[in-house]
């Protein structure tokens, strides 16, 4: 039985609302430690604010305190030095561990090796930012591009990684040990993970990627979901393929998936379809499919699934993120013929069928090149140099932007870009696209691993670093109409003499002081939500025991709203 400590905080800030947070792309630019960054990640964090993460060809790393209501730099910035000549870190995404720890992944290139290569690689930062430790794996050339926490059956905490077939395993408690779980060698070269995330309410792993399916003859996405035993070997509960896809001999081996509550998961894959005379590529799609019950094979099943048709091919898929306040799921993508156009696409991932808003983004203020295609001139596509690496959900801003952490490559300047709806955005333009249903079918199948381990540390220097911050696109008046257009603070100022939430030792909460019927919510820290219900006032609720850190909403009809934040140890 894991023991249970509850602490109480309420996070607010002193400046006052913003309505500036729609669409908004700034720079945060380090003046005294990143020079030229080359990757940039965000990570909204448990103590209320968002982080910046820049790093640069000189093997710095950068991170910016950022206030999450007005998205001005607080004046709390480092920039670490990593102490080992010729390794550079590149990003790929982020996240805060149960200790509060920043978790970077990305990979180390060693660029006096004329070969250049490149190690898999995480970071990680104390959340007072006092210290910096790199940890690589130097037998693997690769990279990690997804990760998350989560516990194995012996309730220790255990990073997770993916790097092309491998899932990369490390315990929270001795980071400098790998454990590196590889697909059977003896099954097709062509499998591959691609994501995993941790599943808090069932307390389980969730992968997707794609494998070799003979019988269809061309690769399909799977989902497999699983427990960890010491955090070394993997133990499947579901496994299962995504199949009959609309597109044959389509498959370009990218596969996400969000959480969208506790009985559903949402799976994109990206398809190619040919057409044309000679049968070529002609166009790609955002294959989105919404799995129920998806961690039992024997009662999932396939509610709903829709193909979004994109002018263009090779859709690289970089990031997805789900709001569920606003039911909105957000994709991030680039056309990697040259990662010089980027996308975001929203949509309602439980009604598929009302189709989506994609924008390409950065257009309403910064163009390279237009691209007319001979076959469709009527469908532009605009260049630049932008290129973005992850999203991150900002749930102490009234508006509950998603954030976009990239690089202009051009200026070789960091952006950040603070995005509520990109249906409305004038800092993005639209873009084309065609919808058709599809109907994919669920089939069963076995994925073995074999187990391998290493790793190597080193550590960094860190010094104060000052961050200067710029416009680069302002629209205003975006998003007064939530929570009445009152930040966080004055929301709570408000509510807080008029209802009650008490948190009770033994695992209980007790709301108090409410009208009538009070919906709660919990979230987790990216958003995802964890658990729902209805109560009275007086009544006890039972919240779920799994470590971490979480936000408790409760509302009721009148409007009376208490939001905290929950450590759960």
């Amino acid at each position: 039985m894991k023991k249970l400590h509850i602490i109480i905080a309420l996070v607010l800030w002193g400046c006052a609302q913003t309505l500036n947070a729609q669409n908004m792309y700034r720079n945060y630019e380090s003046t005294s430690g990143v020079q030229k960054p080359k990757t940039a990640v965000s990570v909204v964090h448990s103590n209320g604010y968002a982080y910046f993460f820049q790093a640069d060809e000189g093997g710095r790393l950068s991170v910016t305190e950022i206030n999450p209501l007005n998205m001005l730099p607080t004046g709390n910035a480092k920039f670490f030095v990593i102490n080992q000549a010729n390794r550079i870190v590149y990003l790929n995404g982020g996240f805060e561990d149960a200790s509060g720890y920043f978790v970077l992944f990305g990979y180390m290139l060693e660029v006096a090796n004329i070969f250049y290569p490149q190690y898999p690689t995480f970071i990680r930062i104390k959340q007072d930012l006092s210290s910096c430790d790199v940890y690589y794996d130097p037998l693997s050339n690769g990279e990690f591009t997804a990760g998350c926490e989560g516990y194995d059956l012996n309730t220790g905490a255990v990073y997770i990684f993916v790097n092309s077939r491998d899932l990369v395993t490390a315990n929270q408690a001795s980071p400098a040990s790998f454990h590196r779980l590889t697909l059977d060698p003896v099954l097709n070269t062509n499998d591959y993970f691609t994501d995993v995330s941790w599943d808090g309410v069932h307390e389980k792993f969730i992968a997707t990627g794609s494998a070799w399916n003979t019988q269809a003859g061309h690769e399909c996405p799977f989902v497999e979901v699983f427990e960890l035993h010491n955090d070394t070997i993997i133990i499947p509960v579901a496994e299962y393929y995504i199949d009959k896809q609309p597109f044959p001999y389509s498959n370009e081996y990218k596969s996400l998936h969000v959480q969208l509550d506790n009985y559903n998961l949402i799976v994109y894959h990206d398809l190619c379809r040919r057409e044309g005379q000679y049968n070529q590529y002609e166009y790609d799609n955002i294959w989105l499919t919404r799995i129920n019950n998806f961690w039992d094979f024997n009662t999932a099943s396939v509610v709903e699934s829709t193909c979004f048709e994109l002018p263009n091919v090779k859709l690289m898929a970089k990031d997805m993120i789900y709001d569920s306040y606003n039911k909105r799921l957000s994709f991030l993508g680039a056309f990697c013929f040259n990662k010089k156009v980027q996308i975001l696409a929203q949509v309602d991932p439980y009604i598929l069928s009302n189709g989506i808003n994609i924008g390409q983004l950065g257009i309403g203020f910064n163009v390279n090149n237009i691209i007319i295609n001979p076959q469709y001139p009527q469908i532009l596509l605009y260049e630049n140099d932008f290129e973005m690496f992850n999203l991150a959900l900002d749930t102490y801003n009234p508006c509950y932007p998603v954030l976009i952490a990239g690089v202009d490559q051009h200026i070789s300047k960091s952006i950040l870009t603070e995005t509520y709806n990109i249906a409305n955005s004038l800092c993005d333009v639209p873009l084309w696209k065609k919808q058709n249903a599809a109907h994919p079918v669920l089939k069963a199948y076995s994925l073995n691993t074999s187990h391998q381990q290493n790793a190597t540390f080193i550590p960094t220097t860190t010094n104060p670093d000052i961050i200067n911050m710029t416009y680069l696109c302002d629209e205003s008046n975006a998003c007064s109409h939530q929570f009445g257009g009152k930040s966080l603070k004055q929301t709570l100022t408000d509510i807080l003499s008029m209802a009650e939430v008490t948190i009770r030792t033994d695992g209980l909460f007790v709301c108090d002081g409410f009208d009538g019927d009070i919906m709660y919510t919990l979230y987790d820290m990216a958003g995802k939500l964890i658990q729902q219900g209805v109560t009275r006032n007086g009544e006890r609720n039972k919240v779920i025991k799994t470590n971490g850190m979480y936000i408790l909403q409760a509302i009721d009809k009148s409007g009376n709203r208490v939001i905290k934040k929950l450590v759960l140890l």
